[in-house]
């Protein structure tokens, strides 16, 4: 026999229990059903919540197709012989 470990309650315990439980809440027992159901309902909203958030942060968001004619920019030339830095790379220029 294990001493450490409690089983299942039989049909005494559990009449005893209900005793008790009538004793200790009486009039307010269906104020306390319903409280216990509100808590149980909010609680699943709860974890439906945290479940949805997490599908969502999960799945990337799609990208849009970006048109040919915005993937390459079109170089302008630009006369340099005022500037000291090639406006494009930022080097400096050699004279």
């Amino acid at each position: 026999m294990n001493l450490l470990a409690f089983g299942m309650p039989g049909p005494f315990e559990t009449m005893a229990l209900l005793v008790v439980g009538l004793l200790i809440f009486g009039k307010r027992l269906p104020e306390v059903g319903r409280s216990i159901g509100q808590t149980v309902v909010q609680f699943k909203k709860g974890l439906n919540e945290v479940h949805d958030e997490i599908n969502t942060a999960s799945t990337p968001a799609p990208t849009p197709p970006v048109p040919p004619a915005a993937q390459t920019t079109p170089r302008i030339e630009v006369d340099t012989s005022s500037y000291k830095f090639d406006p494009h790379t930022g080097e400096p220029i050699n004279r």
